[in-house]
């Protein structure tokens, strides 16, 4: 029995270095497509169990493209082996693992922000981020949603900017906390907010569509209710803004809990019925009394 959740745990561990490093098979938009894999300067707690490089790397100093390309090689030929001692080491300790699952994934994470602070040395910024948007999963989701559309190239690398940052502060937080819950959420939703400055509102909804589901059920709102065009983010903003203040009173005394809720109730009340003053009161109270109840203080479920 032992044996199956160690074999288990190693396939998860593969799954999850493929997931979090962003190893999909997706066409890559750089010059340095045809790099390996791997690692050059691996965080101090890792370092140490790591056996040398197999190989010299080129001098960095020398301008030349081919030089330039082949130390792009050994960066990620090199983090490629650390990232897979890591797996296999995860792998054969099991739940025995110091820290579990988080400890592994954060690991992870502190390699990635090594290599690409290794491949910034080699590649310009704009190098470096045709990269990203390559490899990353901030990258690749960012094309799976906006390739085919009218998106510029600033568009989708502002939107690629803003989804980076965020995987970057909260791709391997998994406090669930209400005041963890809460900064992440409105870090959510400025990430959000600075997708549609640079989208614009036609395209943001083609980006809404796809990243928060919750986006459907406005939209449906609006059109059953016969609301104006806009309607549906509208009502989204006001949703975003009961949510932080959910997660605010989940952090609070019980005590001043109840009546908080009541008044945030009245300010969703009031928040949906300036967006649709035609609604009737009913229907108003209980569109809002389901953010309630769908909240993350609720069922504590980080989104993204």
């Amino acid at each position: 029995m032992k044996k199956a959740v160690v074999r288990a745990a190693a396939i998860f561990a593969v799954v999850a270095t493929a997931v979090w490093l962003g190893r999909r098979a997706a066409p890559r938009p750089s010059e340095w497509e045809a790099a390996g894999k791997a690692a050059v300067t691996p965080p101090p707690a890792v370092a140490k169990s790591l056996p040398p490089a197999s190989s010299p790397r080129p001098d960095a100093s020398k301008p030349d493209a081919a030089m330039r390309a082949a130390r792009v090689r050994a960066i990620l030929r090199d983090y490629e082996e650390i990232s897979a001692k890591m797996s296999a080491d995860y792998g054969a300790a099991g739940q025995a693992f110091p820290g579990g699952l988080g400890a592994f994934l954060r690991q992870l994470a502190l390699v990635e922000r090594e290599k690409r602070k290794d491949l910034a040395t080699v590649m310009t910024p704009r190098e470096l981020e045709d990269y990203e948007i390559g490899e990353t999963a901030a990258g690749q989701k960012m094309r799976a949603i906006l390739d085919g559309t009218a998106a510029t190239d600033e568009q989708r690398r502002a939107v690629f900017r803003a989804e980076q940052d965020f995987d970057d502060k909260f791709g391997f937080t998994f406090d669930l906390s209400p005041p963890a819950l809460a900064a992440r959420e409105a870090a959510r939703q400025a990430a959000e907010q600075q997708v549609r400055g640079a989208l614009g509102d036609e395209l943001f909804v083609t980006w809404l569509q796809h990243d928060d589901p919750t986006y459907a059920h406005f939209a449906d709102f609006a059109q059953q209710q016969n609301l104006p065009a806009g309607a549906a983010l509208a009502l989204l903003n006001v949703r975003n803004g009961f949510t932080l203040s959910v997660l605010d009173i989940a952090a609070a005394p019980p005590a001043a809990a109840g009546p908080r809720r009541a008044a945030l109730l009245e300010w969703g009340r009031e928040g949906v019925a300036a967006v649709a003053p035609s609604l009737p009161g009913d229907v108003v109270a209980r569109e809002v009394a389901s953010w309630l109840q769908q909240s993350p203080a609720a069922s504590p479920a980080p989104k993204r």
